[in-house]
């Protein structure tokens, strides 16, 4: 953070931090795998086949994952093609973010949440999209608190930080 109160960041992520960003939000919104791990208790209840709910069990998380681990890189290759770097810049009035196909100005009010994981804050959007900002774009652990007070003091409640 700089004497106006901005954090400014040019930001190429990177392919893992696309992945467990995916993941996280796989994790906290796929209905589907846990209406199929019940199903799968069900069946055991009915069947007594330990075995067979295993197996529905893996199943559902081993398609969930590789489901995420597609949508990862068709992402990933997308961005690295039309925009491979973003130039972040947020202060107290907009989250603005541009790369070399044009720029976006966000008010704050437009994220329904903020996360923040061991590596990146993840700014939703929408229940399932996130924009991804990875800590090690940040200089110390000073910006990082900065970022913190920024978004707590322009997010309030929606925000779940560290």
């Amino acid at each position: 953070m700089n004497e106006t109160n901005c954090i400014d960041a040019d930001v190429t992520l990177r392919f893992g931090e696309i992945l467990r960003a995916n993941i996280y939000i796989a994790i906290r919104t796929m209905l589907i795998l846990y209406l199929m791990i019940a199903a799968a208790f069900m069946l055991l209840i009915v069947y007594k086949s330990v075995l067979f709910f295993c197996l529905l069990v893996g199943w559902s998380v081993l398609g969930m994952l590789v489901s995420v681990l597609t949508q990862t890189q068709v992402t990933y290759a997308r961005n690295r093609k039309i925009a491979p770097s973003t130039h972040f810049h947020l202060s107290a009035e907009a989250f603005e973010t541009s790369t070399l196909l044009g720029s976006n100005k966000l008010a704050w009010s437009i994220f329904r949440k903020v996360r923040e994981t061991g590596e990146a804050f993840l700014f939703f959007y929408n229940p399932k999209i996130a924009i991804v900002f990875p800590k090690r774009c940040l200089a110390d652990e000073f910006q990082i608190h900065a970022l913190r007070t920024l978004v707590v003091a322009q997010c309030g409640a929606k925000a779940k930080l560290r």
